[in-house]
């Protein structure tokens, strides 16, 4: 009999908000268009992934699916959290605590722990996982930091997983969605929170990764609009020329081109 469980990595308690994430995450991995298996097998991995999601999904399917699987003897499941817990001082078992928490619906003590690592001298999430566990790990982490409103630690990881991704591509297509969070985070978030100097640093960060010219555009924008508020006119001009030859119709220039006095 087939885990659906163990297909989708999820508790058997878990809600089906928890499911369907899991299901959006897995098939992100193993989607024939981006797996690095054959064909075929990519194919076979996503029918038993569908499988699991429609009867996990489904209250009454899942009834019985459960009730099949009691009926059929299966032991009791391991508990794998505890005995990751119950090793502190190793950091591998560690940092596999914090996949699985930020996985399993234990953000607040995956972030707690993912800090306490990394206050740790030399300690790389990526050292103790795999490629892709780290990557997922790293991306549901700055999410979290997200949401809790911590944008600067958002914005350094999320950061940190675009380097990564475009040095070795593991989300591929979906690395825009990386690009977006940054993007936004930037643009909104950290410019209520920064000073203009430490905000002139991120954006200034974001201008030497491999972003599409437009979004570079607008960093510089940015920071020309920023000088141009403290008075520095020829710092104001010489990123809003950066800004023009990224994009020659970048928009709203017209009005800062004005004061600070550029043709």
């Amino acid at each position: 009999m087939l885990n659906y469980y163990e297909i989708l990595d999820v508790d058997h308690n878990a809600s089906y908000k928890k499911i369907r994430e899991q299901f959006r995450r897995k098939a992100k991995q193993i989607h024939p268009d981006v797996s690095r298996k054959s064909k075929q097998e990519a194919e076979e991995a996503m029918r038993l992934l569908l499988l699991a999601y429609r009867v996990l999904s489904n209250p009454q399917k899942r009834r019985s699916y459960d009730e099949e699987f009691r009926r059929k003897g299966f032991k009791k499941e391991f508990n794998y959290r505890e005995f990751l817990k119950s090793h502190p001082d190793d950091l591998n078992l560690q940092s596999r605590l914090v996949f699985y928490d930020i996985l399993n619906g234990f953000p607040e003590e995956a972030l707690n722990l993912y800090e306490r690592l990394v206050k740790q001298p030399g300690f790389k999430l990526e050292d103790y996982l795999e490629y892709g566990d780290f990557m997922d790990c790293s991306f549901l982490i700055a999410e979290e930091f997200e949401k809790q409103k911590q944008y600067l630690k958002a914005f350094r990881l999320f950061k940190k997983i675009y380097q990564f991704e475009s040095n070795k591509p593991y989300f591929h297509h979906f690395a825009e969605e990386i690009i977006d969070r940054l993007r936004l985070i930037v643009t909104t978030k950290l410019q209520q929170l920064l000073g203009p100097e430490e905000l002139i640093s991120i954006l200034e960060e974001l201008l030497y990764l491999n972003f599409p010219e437009k979004d570079k555009a607008i960093f510089c924008k940015k920071i020309a609009e920023i000088y141009s508020r403290q008075g520095n006119r020829a710092q104001a001009q010489e990123y809003l020329r950066r800004g023009l030859c990224y994009d020659k119709k970048l928009p709203g220039t017209k009005k800062l081109s004005l004061k600070i006095g550029l043709a």
